[in-house]
Formats: C-alpha cells, structure tokens, sequence
C-alpha cells in the first residue's frame, strides 16, 4: 500500500469521526434548548402505530429501490443512481415523516422541531463530507 492510499483512508477515518462526534455534540445542545428526553440509542422510537407503518413502508420500499438499482447496474458499468444519493433522500424522507407525526401526535410538540433541526444539519454535514471526498 502506497503512502497515499494510506493517508486517504486515514482522511476518511478522521473525518467520519468528526462528522459523527459534531452530530452526537448537536443532538446533545438541541435536546436541551428545546427541552426534549433522550431516545435510546438506534431504536424505532415510532409516534404511534400509523407511524410505524409507514416508517416500515419506507424502509421496505428503500430496500426495493436498492435492489433494483442494484440489479440496473449488473448491465452497466456505473450505478444508475449513486446510493449516497438513494440514502439521503431515504433519511430524508424517514426524518421528514417522523418530524410530521411528532408534530401532530407527539405529547412534547418541541420534538419536531429537534428532529428537523438534525436533519438539516446532518444533511448540511453529510453533504460537506460528500463534496470533501469527492475533491480529495
């Protein structure tokens, strides 16, 4: 392995750190400005049932989409769509359907606002992250 490969993956590994260390930080100082508890930790956290279909609904139809892509792609030699770019749109849309059903049914109305708050700036972070990688 050169020394550039080196440093390049070395590049990749600090900045996905910070990119996840900024995001934990921000979640951290959002939660307390807008008074909001904690959620454990990569769990569903659904609103109510209506909500947990259609998170499933989505995921279930993310997964399609990556499979279609995917078998899309055997014939050529590029993706047709970039998964970078099917999994923005995916958080997008999941947060954005969870920022709709807490502000409809959640018993603290501040925990939209905390979900779109992230969304944004993970969506600002990720897309820093993309243009930095692409232009390294």
């Amino acid at each position: 392995m050169n020394t550039e490969s080196v440093f390049g993956m070395e590049f990749l590994i600090i900045s996905l750190a910070v990119v996840v260390l900024l995001l934990w930080f921000f979640q951290i100082v959002m939660r307390k400005w807008f008074q909001v508890e904690k959620k454990p930790f990569f769990s569903y956290n659904h609103v109510n049932r209506k909500h947990a279909k259609w998170d499933y609904g989505i995921r279930i139809s993310f997964i399609v989409v990556l499979i279609v892509n995917l078998l899309l792609t055997l014939n050529m030699q590029n993706w047709l769509i970039e998964p970078w770019y099917l999994l923005i749109i995916f958080l997008i849309l999941l947060e954005s359907v969870r920022a709709i059903f807490e502000k409809k049914y959640a018993d603290n109305k501040n925990e939209y606002k905390l979900t779109i708050s992230q969304l944004l700036f993970s969506v600002f972070l990720i897309g820093i992250f993309i243009f930095i990688m692409i232009n390294f």
